[in-house]
């Protein structure tokens, strides 16, 4: 049984799903600027990508037990979001400090739009999940020890990201993992990683200076487009090196 849809209803201020829906499909609340208050039954089981997209006024979500399927972009663009509290029953997912990991907390979910300052993260994260840093509004991010992957589109849209700490442990970049980062300046690439994706950095409109170490082995076309400011540092002969001469991107020695 799917939600009755209340997209684009600009007076919505509060709404209690009822008991026997079991799944809120896409673009249910779109829009919805207003909402502030909802309530999950139990019987809820999946949430669908921008099924909340747009509720600017939302500051929390409750997630209640059953649900086992939530889309990447559920939560897109609810810039007042600040927490996700789950049920300790749930068996797919949990939150911490507000955050939404998987049941173990190995994959960060989603990170609350609306928390500001210094993003705080589980010691015990092993990927930074899809989206799941979209339209943040923190302006530092330090990746535990123990990450190994960055997801596509993680850090898409924070606009507001200046500083950001990525450890040894990283292998890999995804796809618009930092499309549109406009206020990030600088940033290292750590030893171990290996693949840059597509687009990777698109849009990073105030980078000056990224520095990618020799074991990156493979960058994706456009990794660094939108970037006038740029100067690639990596290790004369790397595959970095070959990369920017082939792609015209200004770069120098490490």
């Amino acid at each position: 049984m799917d939600c009755q849809s209340y997209a684009k209803n600009k007076e919505l201020e509060s709404v209690i799903i009822p008991e026997g829906v079991t799944r809120i499909p896409e673009k249910c609340f779109d829009q919805c600027g207003r909402l502030k208050e909802v309530i999950l039954p139990v019987s809820l089981e999946e949430i669908c990508d921008m099924a909340f997209s747009g509720c600017m006024a939302l500051e929390k979500i409750s997630i209640p037990a059953n649900v086992n399927a939530i889309g990447n972009q559920a939560f897109t663009y609810c810039m007042g979001l600040k927490e996700f509290e789950v049920s300790d029953d749930n068996n797919d997912y949990s939150s911490y400090k507000g955050v939404l990991y998987d049941k173990f907390r190995s994959v960060l979910v989603k990170y609350p739009a609306g928390l500001t300052g210094k993003a705080e993260l589980d010691e015990d994260v092993l990927e930074i999940g899809e989206w799941a840093f979209e339209w943040s509004a923190v302006n530092e991010i330090l990746i535990p020890e123990g990450v190994t992957r960055i997801n596509s589109r993680a850090f898409s849209g924070c606009i507001r990201l200046e500083k950001i700490t990525l450890p040894e442990t990283v292998t890999r970049i995804g796809d618009q993992a930092f499309f549109g980062c406009r206020s990030l300046k600088e940033l290292t690439i750590p030893e171990g990683v290996m693949i840059i994706e597509r687009s990777a950095f698109y849009n990073c409109s105030s980078l000056e200076k990224i520095y990618i170490p020799e074991s990156v082995a493979s960058i994706d076309s456009w990794a660094f487009e939108g970037c006038p400011s740029l100067t690639v540092f990596c290790p004369e002969g790397s595959y970095a090196w070959e990369y920017c001469e082939a792609a015209d991107v200004p770069h120098a020695v490490c």
